[in-house]
């Protein structure tokens, strides 16, 4: 189930689609969510599409996709 507030997860699942806002070389690219780490519960694990890279990101560094591949409804507005 994902939170609808701006920048927080809840009970986020594998395999969720993401659309990646920063660091700049993967800012724009797709991505799905491989795990939370280890050691942080506010770092997740993004696998990037079509590159052989995985990175760690806050939840301020990406938006959920939809099943359709379209920005959730966050805090009352659409993006």
């Amino acid at each position: 189930m994902i939170n609808q507030r701006q920048g927080s997860i809840k009970d986020s699942q594998l395999g969720n689609k993401v659309l990646i806002l920063h660091p700049g070389y993967v800012a724009g690219k797709l991505g799905v969510i491989c795990g939370q780490e280890y050691q942080s519960n506010q770092r997740w694990l993004i696998q990037v599409d079509l590159e052989d890279i995985v990175v760690s990101l806050t939840t301020q560094e990406f938006h959920v996709l939809n099943l359709d591949g379209k920005l959730h409804e966050m805090s009352g507005s659409n993006l």
